[in-house]
Protein backbone atom coordinates (compact mmCIF):
# COMPACT_ATOMS: atom_id res chain seq x y z
CA UNK A 1 0.00 0.00 0.00
CA UNK A 2 1.59 3.68 -1.23
CA UNK A 3 1.57 6.16 1.54
CA UNK A 4 -0.77 7.99 0.85
CA UNK A 5 -3.43 5.38 0.00
CA UNK A 6 -2.44 4.27 3.99
CA UNK A 7 -3.53 7.64 5.23
CA UNK A 8 -6.93 8.14 3.38
CA UNK A 9 -7.36 4.41 4.52
CA UNK A 10 -6.07 5.12 8.36
CA UNK A 11 -8.71 8.19 8.49
CA UNK A 12 -11.67 6.78 7.10
CA UNK A 13 -11.36 3.52 9.07
CA UNK A 14 -9.48 4.00 11.99
CA UNK A 15 -11.27 3.64 15.76
CA UNK A 16 -9.10 6.44 16.56
CA UNK A 17 -11.71 8.86 14.73
CA UNK A 18 -14.99 7.30 17.15
CA UNK A 19 -13.17 8.71 20.29
CA UNK A 20 -14.81 11.75 22.25
CA UNK A 21 -12.21 14.68 22.67
CA UNK A 22 -11.44 16.96 19.57
CA UNK A 23 -7.78 16.23 20.10
CA UNK A 24 -8.02 12.54 21.05
CA UNK A 25 -9.76 12.09 17.11
CA UNK A 26 -6.90 13.13 15.39
CA UNK A 27 -4.13 11.95 17.64
CA UNK A 28 -2.98 15.63 18.92
CA UNK A 29 -1.91 14.12 22.03
CA UNK A 30 1.29 14.20 23.80
CA UNK A 31 2.05 10.14 25.95
CA UNK A 32 -1.54 9.21 25.40
CA UNK A 33 -3.18 12.62 26.90
CA UNK A 34 -4.74 15.11 24.80
CA UNK A 35 -3.50 18.77 24.49
CA UNK A 36 -5.26 20.55 27.55
CA UNK A 37 -7.62 23.28 26.78
CA UNK A 38 -4.92 26.10 27.93
CA UNK A 39 -2.46 24.96 25.58
CA UNK A 40 -4.33 24.68 22.81
CA UNK A 41 -5.95 28.33 23.05
CA UNK A 42 -2.56 29.57 23.05
CA UNK A 43 -1.99 27.95 19.78
CA UNK A 44 -5.40 29.19 18.53
CA UNK A 45 -4.19 32.56 19.56
CA UNK A 46 -1.20 32.19 18.25
CA UNK A 47 -2.77 31.55 14.32
CA UNK A 48 -5.42 34.07 14.26
CA UNK A 49 -2.38 36.55 14.91
CA UNK A 50 -0.74 35.18 12.00
CA UNK A 51 -3.46 34.96 9.82
CA UNK A 52 -5.40 38.30 11.14
CA UNK A 53 -8.09 37.14 10.94
CA UNK A 54 -11.46 39.68 10.37
CA UNK A 55 -15.14 39.38 10.19
CA UNK A 56 -14.41 39.66 5.77
CA UNK A 57 -12.28 36.63 5.97
CA UNK A 58 -13.47 33.43 3.98
CA UNK A 59 -11.52 30.65 5.46
CA UNK A 60 -10.79 27.40 4.29
CA UNK A 61 -9.37 25.36 6.77
CA UNK A 62 -7.80 21.91 4.72
CA UNK A 63 -7.57 18.24 6.54
CA UNK A 64 -10.01 20.21 8.99
CA UNK A 65 -10.27 16.82 11.12
CA UNK A 66 -12.90 17.51 14.28
CA UNK A 67 -13.28 20.85 13.72
CA UNK A 68 -10.67 22.59 16.48
CA UNK A 69 -9.46 25.00 14.55
CA UNK A 70 -12.76 25.78 12.43
CA UNK A 71 -14.97 25.80 15.09
CA UNK A 72 -13.32 28.88 17.11
CA UNK A 73 -12.69 30.83 14.24
CA UNK A 74 -15.60 30.64 12.69
CA UNK A 75 -16.99 33.26 15.16
CA UNK A 76 -14.00 35.47 13.74
CA UNK A 77 -14.74 35.53 9.90
CA UNK A 78 -17.74 35.86 7.51
CA UNK A 79 -17.23 32.25 6.26
CA UNK A 80 -15.65 29.19 6.77
CA UNK A 81 -15.06 25.93 4.68
CA UNK A 82 -13.72 23.08 6.13
CA UNK A 83 -12.68 20.24 4.02
CA UNK A 84 -11.51 16.53 5.25
CA UNK A 85 -11.15 13.25 3.79
CA UNK A 86 -13.04 11.53 7.26
CA UNK A 87 -16.80 12.34 7.06
CA UNK A 88 -17.06 10.73 10.63
CA UNK A 89 -14.45 13.66 11.80
CA UNK A 90 -16.75 16.14 9.61
CA UNK A 91 -19.81 15.25 11.46
CA UNK A 92 -19.40 16.85 14.64
CA UNK A 93 -19.29 20.39 13.23
CA UNK A 94 -22.63 20.13 11.59
CA UNK A 95 -24.84 22.98 11.98
CA UNK A 96 -22.08 25.05 13.57
CA UNK A 97 -22.14 28.78 13.10
CA UNK A 98 -22.41 27.98 9.36
CA UNK A 99 -19.58 26.19 9.04
CA UNK A 100 -19.63 24.57 5.41
CA UNK A 101 -17.94 20.59 5.38
CA UNK A 102 -16.67 18.76 2.60
CA UNK A 103 -16.24 15.21 2.69
CA UNK A 104 -13.48 15.19 0.28
CA UNK A 105 -10.26 14.48 -0.62
CA UNK A 106 -8.33 17.90 -1.11
CA UNK A 107 -5.93 16.15 -3.64
CA UNK A 108 -8.75 16.09 -6.20
CA UNK A 109 -10.75 18.96 -5.14
CA UNK A 110 -10.46 22.46 -7.06
CA UNK A 111 -11.78 25.60 -5.94
CA UNK A 112 -12.71 28.97 -7.83
CA UNK A 113 -9.42 31.49 -8.25
CA UNK A 114 -9.33 33.75 -5.57
CA UNK A 115 -11.74 32.18 -3.93
CA UNK A 116 -10.33 32.36 0.20
CA UNK A 117 -8.71 35.09 1.61
CA UNK A 118 -7.23 32.82 4.56
CA UNK A 119 -6.18 29.27 4.00
CA UNK A 120 -4.99 27.31 7.26
CA UNK A 121 -3.23 23.68 7.17
CA UNK A 122 -2.72 22.42 10.83
CA UNK A 123 -1.08 19.47 11.77
CA UNK A 124 -1.85 17.23 8.60
CA UNK A 125 0.92 18.28 5.64
CA UNK A 126 2.83 15.17 6.95
CA UNK A 127 -0.16 12.91 4.88
CA UNK A 128 0.88 14.81 1.83
CA UNK A 129 3.60 13.36 -0.19
CA UNK A 130 6.26 15.75 -1.62
CA UNK A 131 4.68 15.55 -5.14
CA UNK A 132 1.33 16.07 -3.76
CA UNK A 133 3.15 19.04 -1.38
CA UNK A 134 4.08 20.69 -4.72
CA UNK A 135 0.87 20.41 -6.63
CA UNK A 136 -1.16 21.57 -3.36
CA UNK A 137 1.11 24.62 -2.69
CA UNK A 138 0.26 25.17 -6.52
CA UNK A 139 -3.48 25.18 -5.67
CA UNK A 140 -3.24 26.93 -2.92
CA UNK A 141 -1.78 30.04 -4.49
CA UNK A 142 -4.73 29.82 -6.86
CA UNK A 143 -7.63 29.64 -4.41
CA UNK A 144 -6.01 32.37 -2.37
CA UNK A 145 -7.02 36.33 -3.11
CA UNK A 146 -4.03 38.61 -3.65
CA UNK A 147 -2.19 39.37 -0.71
CA UNK A 148 -4.01 35.80 1.05
CA UNK A 149 -2.45 34.42 3.79
CA UNK A 150 -1.41 30.14 4.25
CA UNK A 151 -0.43 29.03 7.55
CA UNK A 152 0.79 25.53 7.48
CA UNK A 153 1.38 24.26 11.23
CA UNK A 154 3.30 21.67 12.71
CA UNK A 155 4.70 20.46 10.16
CA UNK A 156 7.70 17.25 11.07
CA UNK A 157 11.26 18.50 10.50
CA UNK A 158 13.44 16.37 8.70
CA UNK A 159 16.45 17.66 10.74
CA UNK A 160 14.88 16.64 14.08
CA UNK A 161 13.48 12.94 12.87
CA UNK A 162 15.53 11.57 15.91
CA UNK A 163 14.73 14.13 18.21
CA UNK A 164 11.39 12.43 18.23
CA UNK A 165 12.44 8.49 17.59
CA UNK A 166 14.79 9.38 20.54
CA UNK A 167 14.99 6.17 22.02
CA UNK A 168 15.87 2.30 21.00
CA UNK A 169 12.37 1.40 21.00
CA UNK A 170 11.19 4.52 18.75
CA UNK A 171 13.68 4.08 16.44
CA UNK A 172 13.14 0.08 16.12
CA UNK A 173 9.48 1.02 15.84
CA UNK A 174 10.33 3.70 13.03
CA UNK A 175 12.41 1.07 10.70
CA UNK A 176 9.52 -1.67 11.09
CA UNK A 177 7.43 1.27 10.14
CA UNK A 178 9.37 1.37 7.09
CA UNK A 179 8.93 -2.14 6.26
CA UNK A 180 5.59 -2.32 6.81
CA UNK A 181 4.74 0.53 4.98
CA UNK A 182 2.70 1.57 7.74
CA UNK A 183 4.02 5.13 8.71
CA UNK A 184 4.28 6.50 12.04
CA UNK A 185 4.08 10.19 11.23
CA UNK A 186 4.14 10.60 7.59
CA UNK A 187 6.27 12.45 5.47
CA UNK A 188 8.85 14.87 7.43
CA UNK A 189 9.95 18.34 5.65
CA UNK A 190 13.23 20.27 5.12
CA UNK A 191 12.62 23.96 5.82
CA UNK A 192 14.91 25.05 3.03
CA UNK A 193 12.29 22.21 0.81
CA UNK A 194 9.29 24.18 1.70
CA UNK A 195 10.80 27.87 1.12
CA UNK A 196 12.41 27.32 -2.14
CA UNK A 197 8.97 25.35 -2.93
CA UNK A 198 6.60 28.50 -1.90
CA UNK A 199 8.93 30.27 -4.22
CA UNK A 200 8.28 28.06 -7.09
CA UNK A 201 4.72 28.32 -6.48
CA UNK A 202 4.52 32.27 -6.84
CA UNK A 203 3.87 33.28 -3.28
CA UNK A 204 6.28 36.63 -2.79
CA UNK A 205 6.64 35.70 1.07
CA UNK A 206 7.48 32.17 2.72
CA UNK A 207 8.57 32.09 6.32
CA UNK A 208 10.09 29.39 7.98
CA UNK A 209 8.24 29.85 12.19
CA UNK A 210 9.59 28.24 14.89
CA UNK A 211 6.71 27.32 17.91
CA UNK A 212 7.22 28.71 21.22
CA UNK A 213 9.15 26.09 23.19
CA UNK A 214 6.36 25.25 25.62
CA UNK A 215 4.30 23.80 22.27
CA UNK A 216 3.57 20.18 22.72
CA UNK A 217 5.52 19.12 19.68
CA UNK A 218 7.93 22.25 19.56
CA UNK A 219 11.39 20.03 19.80
CA UNK A 220 10.25 18.32 16.17
CA UNK A 221 7.60 20.67 14.09
CA UNK A 222 7.47 23.97 12.70
CA UNK A 223 5.35 26.05 10.78
CA UNK A 224 5.18 27.81 7.38
CA UNK A 225 3.73 31.32 6.35
CA UNK A 226 2.54 31.82 2.66
CA UNK A 227 1.71 34.95 1.67
CA UNK A 228 0.74 35.76 -2.01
Amino acid sequence: MEENEYWINYWKNNDIVNKSGLHEKVGRTIAGKPITNEKWSDVLSDLETQLTLNSKDDLLDIAAGSGAISIPFSNKVHSVIAIDISEKLLSGMEGINGIKTMAADIRTTDFEENQFSKIILYFALQHFTEKETVILFQKIHKWLKPNGFCYIGDIPDEEKKFDFFNSKEREVAYFNSIVKSQPIIGTWFMKDFLKKLGKYSGFKETSIIAQPEDYINAHYRFDVKLVK
